[in-house]
Order: C-alpha cells, then structure tokens, then sequence
C-alpha cells in the first residue's frame, strides 16, 4: 500500500514538474517568437539593396608595397571603372576620404571633361519598376556651376528601351551628404547601370556607400489624346477615321518637362481602295505655345556677324562684317538679334529671314549675302545676326512615314528630355519645349481613294521622380 502511495505521488509529481516545464516552455518560446518576428518584420521591411560593392570596399589589391607602409596600394575596385579624369581604376580607388570603411571613389576633373565612375549592369530578376537611390557624396574646389555632379543611371525598360535618370549632388556644401532619390517608371526594369559624375567642370568629387532598392508600384501616369472636329465611326465611337490628305493636331496643349521621357503610341489601319501613308508624332511648342521649328534654333557655328548697313523688309541681300563661314543653302536662313556670347540664350529664335541664302561674296571688307526671297523684316545697323538651318519641321517619333497596312498595327516612338536621353541618337524635345499635340498627317499626298482609321491615341510620361 505504502509502495502505490509512492507510485502515486512520484507519479503526480513527475506530471506536475512537466506542467511546469511545459508550462516555462510554453512561455519563453512565446517571448522567442515575438522576437523573431520583430526581427523578420524589420528584415520585410528593409530596403533590398541590389549594388554588388555598395561600400566600394571590395576589389583586387596589388602592388601592396609600391608606396611604403601605410600608404595606400595599388587596386581596382569590383564592378567599377572609370573614365576621362586624372585619376584611373587603381589611384581613383582611394583611402583619403571615406564614409564609412576605408574607400571610397573618387574623380579629379581637371579640364572639364565627361567624367565619371561606371558600375557593371545590375540585372533585375523580380519584376519592378521603380527603385529607391542613395550616396554619400563630397566635393572639393568645383569651379563651375554650369557643370554636373550626379548620382545618374541608365535605365532599362521591357518596353520603352534605355532611359537616362539622375539626381543632382549639390558641391557648394561642405563634408559628407546623403543624396537619395526615387524613380518610378511606366515599365518593369530589366537593368540598370549606376554613374557617379563630375563633368563639364573642374574640381574634386568622392562617392561612397551607394544603394539601389527595387519597388514595385502602381503606374497610371498617361494622358488620352482628344481631337478636335473629328467624327468617329458610327460602328465604333472610339474609332477615327480620315478620308483624303489630312493634317490633324490633338485638341490640347499637353505639358511636358524637359528632363523627363515620354512615349506616344496609337493603332492604325488603312480601310481605303488605295493604300494610307502616315506620319505620325509630335509639334512642339515653347511657354508662350509658339510652334517650334528647326530653323529657329539648328545653327551653323561660327557664323556669328554683324549687319553694317541697315536693311528694308524688300532687300534681298544685307551686308555683313564678316560671312566667311556662311554657305549658299536654300534652307538656310538668317537669325537676327542674336547672343554672340556663347550662351546662345536666344535659341530657339523666332526672329528669322526667309528661306534660301543663293551666295556669299566678300567686297572689300564687308561682305554681301544674298537671299532668294526678301528678308522680310527692317533691321538696323549694329544687328547681331548668325546663319542657321531647317532640317524639318515636326518629331515623327512614332513613325516617319509608313505605309499602313489593312489590319489593325500599333506605332509607338519615345521622346526624350535632353538629359533624360540615353545616347546622341535620342529623340529629343526641341530647346525650350513647354507643350506639345499629338500630329497626325494622314494619307499624306493622297486622294478621298485613301481612308484612314485610328484609336488608342495615348501619351505617356514614362517615369517620374520624388
């Protein structure tokens, strides 16, 4: 009896000591958990940062003892390379100025040159298309403020190709600042490659502890084209149609901004007896919605002169002090009032002759230019003048004069903001671009045989930052 009392109890206490445990078991996990969790939700929350060398502390080290003991060796930092400055690969890898760790990047520009560090391509595995942007920059003695100190990418996108972003880094401060940026794009992001940039100036820059953070975003930042005076077709009211040879703008002034990219697209289908030739794209306007040609800001460098004797709106020629660069062009021109200081803050220059310059004589020492047509304005003695050029009208960025064939085809072209383009043979808005509409010249050259349809006239701001 005495025995199964001890059974019993050594059995009791044996459920109670695994109460216990269980019970203290069950508690410090719950303490664990939330711990875990806290720190799992932080890492969620974290940027992730997809620059290989963010520190650009990494690289190949070389030459260790070239300089002496506690001198900086010879190396090259990974992913990283750099262009047109004094310094290359190795001596632009350095320990002088650092924000955090040891290295850091760094430019000296002497002669204002295109200078600037290039990372290898980042490549996007998961679908994106904005990301989040940081350094650490400083600079020393920058002399220009006509110059670029940037944090620049070119981007690009599944849909609309290569695109040129950037942030400006201020180099009138002093010591280390974070410079942080956010782009969000109207397409996933393939790739990216990063610049740190200091050209057009001389002066010292250093970089340090770059991120470049993916996002995925909402994007909704596209204007429908509406036309003026166009019926649509009874059997679809979302459909145009023009018979004949036809030019036609979209109804609105849209807006632009210079250092942005944007696409225009639209569908078209030739329903006539007699094929459809269309030109389809964009007019620019500058703040006071005048049309922008060519002509009023392509000139021809060094032709900058000066009128000697007043001239009439009928003359046909004016005399010069000096045409020495000018050619005979039948679509050239003369632009007066000009700046001949270099700036060419006139530009674009609505203040133009007419077309076709026919000779260029020198008599002495003045010289004589001669024009096909009468110049077409009084201008007085002392006018700054300089000789410029068309080379066409209008940006047929969508499509420079297609034959359309009779099934529903999209086309679609890409504008660029000066600084947004990605290469020299980018589309670009005309200087001073504020406004553009949408143009369509239809069935161009053609009779009522021609009939053209179109929808889905859209213009789209392809990124935006903030």
């Amino acid at each position: 009896m005495i025995m199964k009392i001890k059974q019993v109890l050594i059995l009791v206490v044996a459920i109670a000591i695994s109460f216990g445990v269980f019970i203290a078991c069950d508690h410090q996990p719950s303490t664990i958990n939330q711990h875990l969790s806290a720190e799992a939700l932080a890492q969620e929350e974290s940027p992730t940062n997809l620059v290989p060398n963010p520190s650009f502390e990494e690289g190949k080290v070389f030459n260790s003892g070239l300089y002496g003991e506690g001198n900086s060796p010879l190396g090259k930092p990974t992913g990283w390379s750099t262009h047109n400055q004094l310094l290359n690969d190795s001596t632009g890898w350095v320990t002088d100025e650092a924000h955090t760790g040891k290295r850091s990047l760094k430019i000296v520009n002497i002669s204002g040159t295109d200078a600037y560090w290039k990372s290898d391509p980042i490549v996007f595995k998961e679908p994106a298309n904005a990301f989040e942007a940081s350094i650490w920059a400083m600079s020393k003695d920058v002399k220009s403020n006509e110059g670029k100190c940037q944090l620049a990418f070119d981007v690009l996108l599944k849909e609309y190709g290569t695109i040129r972003v950037f942030t400006n880094i201020p180099t009138n401060k002093t010591g280390w600042q974070l410079i942080s940026q956010k782009f969000t794009f109207a397409s996933d992001i393939s790739k990216i490659v990063p610049y740190c940039i200091l050209s057009g100036t001389v002066g010292t820059a250093w970089f340090d502890d770059l991120s470049l953070s993916p996002i995925k975003t909402e994007w909704s930042n596209t204007k429908e084209v509406l036309f003026e005076n166009l019926v649509t077709t009874d059997k679809n009211k979302n459909i145009y149609e023009l018979k004949g040879d036809q030019r036609l703008y979209s109804s609105d002034f849209l807006p632009i901004e210079q250092h942005f990219a944007y696409a225009l697209a639209g569908k078209f289908k030739a329903v006539g007896a007699e094929p459809s030739f269309v030109y389809f794209g964009i007019d620019c306007y500058n703040k006071d919605k005048q049309s922008i040609r060519t002509h009023f800001f392509n000139y021809i460098k060094g032709t900058e002169t000066e009128v000697l004797r007043a001239c009439t709106a009928t003359d046909k020629f004016i005399i010069v002090k000096d045409a020495s660069n000018w050619k005979p062009d039948p679509n050239g021109c003369i632009a007066f009032n000009i700046d001949d200081s270099g700036e060419y803050s006139d530009l674009p220059n609505f203040d133009v002759s007419s077309f076709g310059i026919d000779k260029v004589k020198k008599f002495g020492q003045f010289w004589k230019i001669y024009l096909s047509k009468k110049i077409g304005s009084n201008f007085s003695a002392g006018t700054k003048i300089r000789e410029h050029k068309s080379t066409g009208g209008y940006i047929y960025c969508a499509t420079p004069g297609h034959k359309i064939p009779n099934k529903w085809t999209e086309y679609k072209g890409t504008v660029y903001g000066e600084e947004s383009a990605p290469s020299v043979n980018s589309v670009i808005f005309y200087p001073k671009t504020k406004y553009i509409k949408i143009l369509i010249l239809g069935n161009y050259k053609q009779t009522s045989k021609s009939v053209l349809q179109f929808k889905n006239i859209k213009f789209k701001q392809i990124f935006t930052q903030g």
